[in-house]
């Protein structure tokens, strides 16, 4: 990889930082990510990657956490590391974000540094890519409705480009504990599609009336504030922040609990966020986009897919968002 970059960047002498502003002025998008998502997840489910599970501390609670998540790609000579925080209450306390995050890429033939760049635009589009995929694989054909129960940027970036997977969805409802948040959600991505945002007055109002049902909000221990019966069969569920708002009872019914990463899944277990006990697993999301398991078989079913997230999306990402910045002359070379 070092050759492909020497007329452009001296690897080992300097480095490219991207700022947020400037890893979205290469102008990566939703729609550009989903392959590249699509192809690293095969790679998973091949065991063609090399990804620990996600590893961090917890400095004030145990709502807070800094995580360290190293992947290496192989195929696409893609290494490194983000290291992504989450403070829930860094919004009320400082007028700062709840996450943050930095995208360290390295050369995978001498190990040295080449980018540093922001990680939180970097998540947020692997992290609705990775949705939008499960939404392919495990939401009934024809579903015409879609909810999104939290509002923040995530939120907006599912209810934005969510028809790129359910291209039949025609309303969306969404329900956030902050009205002004669906307010902005509203007044920022109505414009841009042609489904027809409700604003729901409950998440049992979002849960009711949809098909599909996605949530992005603090992710912390299980605090069900979703009640069992509001769930019928045929109900495709995705999960950005694992089992917060569902009843234990509605993950252990479901038939097929699908995630990222079991491996992962094993370890935010000994860390206390699955305290009902671990349900059954059918299976990985990549297993099921490489065809080596079903997706959805039938109308009855309900689904439940669970994506933590995982290293080896954002640093496959992160490199392409390098080499477009690389191509077009943004950001700026550091010495090392």
């Amino acid at each position: 990889m070092t050759m492909n970059y020497a007329n452009e960047l001296k690897i080992g002498h300097e480095l490219l930082y991207l700022t947020k502003d400037e890893v979205i002025r290469t102008g990566v998008t939703v729609k550009e990510t989903l392959p590249i998502i699509e192809k690293v997840l095969t790679y998973h489910a091949k065991k063609r990657v090399e990804m620990p599970a996600k590893i961090g501390i917890h400095p004030l609670n145990r709502d807070t956490f800094l995580h360290a998540m190293p992947a290496y790609i192989p195929d696409d000579h893609a290494c490194g590391l983000k290291w992504i925080g989450g403070f829930p209450e860094n919004r009320a306390k400082f007028g700062l974000p709840h996450i943050t995050g930095l995208l360290v890429l390295n050369d995978d033939q001498s190990g040295l540094p080449y980018a540093i760049m922001d990680a939180t635009v970097i998540t947020t589009m692997r992290t609705v890519a990775a949705t939008l995929l499960g939404a392919r694989c495990f939401a009934q054909p024809e579903a015409e409705s879609f909810g999104m129960i939290g509002c923040g940027e995530l939120g907006r970036k599912h209810v934005e480009f969510v028809t790129a997977a359910l291209p039949k969805v025609s309303k969306i409802y969404i329900y956030d504990k902050y009205d002004s948040a669906m307010d902005a959600l509203v007044k920022d991505v109505q414009p841009k599609i042609e489904a027809e945002i409700v604003k729901a007055r409950s998440m049992e109002e979002v849960v009711k009336n949809s098909d599909v049902i996605a949530s992005a909000t603090v992710f912390t221990k299980p605090r069900p504030e979703i009640k069992d019966e509001w769930i019928r069969e045929g109900h495709t569920i995705l999960l950005c922040d694992s089992h917060v708002l569902y009843e234990d009872r509605t993950i252990k019914r479901s038939d097929k609990y699908i995630v990222d990463s079991y491996d992962q899944m094993l370890y935010f277990n000994t860390l206390g966020y699955y305290e009902g006990g671990l349900p059954d697993v059918y299976g990985e999301l990549g297993e099921v986009i490489a065809g080596m398991k079903k997706g959805r078989e039938s109308d009855k079913e309900l689904i439940v897919n669970n994506n933590i997230g995982m290293a080896i999306e954002d640093i496959i990402l992160g490199k392409a968002v390098f080499e477009i910045a690389l191509q077009q002359g943004i950001g700026r070379k550091l010495p090392l």
